[in-house]
This record gives structure tokens, sequence and C-alpha cells, in this order.
């Protein structure tokens, strides 16, 4: 199942591992997690586990965006709140729900899987993102 994330309620867990800001190729809201693709420019689209040119997760989404528009992102190594409720220890994945993120157990035959990072807590995911290049068996 997709985490049913609370927009409003996404932030960043720490800084230490940094923010940075980009440029929004389509219409982008908080928490979900992107890829940069340089053919358009170096702007952040949303991923989907469907589709093999949107793996590369660079960053979670920590303002909204409209296309055109800067977007504040979240980079690999952050501990970010998902705005959603986590369990810990628990690894999340991106979704084949373009832009979504979902546990190993919503992925279906074919699907991609690219782990996103693991819950700290109830509360805070380490963003630390993984395409392991293969499809879910």
């Amino acid at each position: 199942m997709d985490l049913s994330q609370t927009a409003a309620n996404v932030g960043i867990g720490n800084l230490a591992a940094g923010i940075r800001g980009g440029t929004a190729g389509e219409a982008l809201t908080q928490g979900q997690p992107v890829y940069r693709d340089f053919e358009q420019g170096g702007k952040w689209f949303q991923g989907d586990a469907d589709d093999a040119d949107k793996l590369e997760i660079g960053a979670l989404v920590l303002t909204p965006a409209a296309t055109d528009g800067f977007a504040a992102l979240a980079l690999p190594g952050s501990y970010v709140n998902l705005g959603a409720t986590l369990v810990a220890g628990t690894e999340y994945y991106l979704s084949p729900t373009k832009g979504a993120i979902c546990d190993f157990g919503t992925l279906g035959t074919g699907d991609y899987v690219v782990k996103l990072g693991a819950a700290y807590s109830t509360s805070l995911l380490l963003f630390d993102p993984v395409n392991l290049g293969v499809k879910k068996a």
C-alpha cells in the first residue's frame, strides 16, 4: 500500500546531509521521490517504479512547486519526516504509482525495485536511495 502522506507535515529531520533547490519539471508535492532529468534542463520529475527512465531518485520534495517553479529538496543521507506513519526499521520503496512511496509488498511482478530508505522511527525516514537494477519477480 502506498503511504498516505499529509503534505503539510513533510519536513526535514536534520540538516546534516543537506537541502538543495531545484526547478520542477512538473507539479510536485511534498514527500514525493524525484529524479533529475538532464535532457530536460536538469529539472526534477516524479519517480515511477513502472518506468525504467524514472528510477534514479536523487531527492525528496520538501516544498510544493508548479511546473518550472522552485522546490526545496532533501538530499540522500537526510532524515525526512514523510508526513505519514511509518513502521520503524521497515524499508520503503519507490511505488509503481507515480510520485508515491510504498512498502515492498505493494510492488508487483515486473515493477522495478528502488529502495528509498528505512524508517528510523515512526515518523522519520533515513533517505538513502538505491536503484537495485532489477524487477520484482
